[in-house]
C-alpha cells in the first residue's frame, strides 16, 4: 500500500489539512501554501468558475503534492 493511499485528508472548507494531518501524526513543511491552495479551489469550484471534474483534478494534484512533502513528527 502506498503512502498516498494511507494519508486521507477531507478537502472542505471546515478543517484545516494540518489539523488533519496532526490527527494521523503527520507535519507537513510549507502548509500554509497548500491551505491557501485549497482555499483557492474550492473558492473557484463554489463560484462556478471550475467544474467538478476540473475541482477534483486540482485537489488530486494537490494532495500529491502535500503527501510528497510530508515527513512523520517521530
Amino acid at each position: 500500500m502506498s503512502e498516498e493511499r494511507m494519508i486521507e485528508i477531507h478537502y472542505n472548507a471546515f478543517e484545516s489539512i494540518e489539523l488533519q494531518l496532526a490527527r494521523q501524526k503527520y507535519k507537513c513543511k510549507d502548509i500554509d501554501i497548500f491551505e491557501k491552495a485549497k482555499d483557492n479551489i474550492l473558492y473557484l469550484w463554489f463560484h462556478n468558475i471550475l467544474t467538478d471534474g476540473e475541482k477534483d483534478k486540482c485537489i488530486d494534484k494537490l494532495h500529491k503534492q502535500i503527501v510528497k512533502s510530508i515527513r512523520n513528527e517521530n
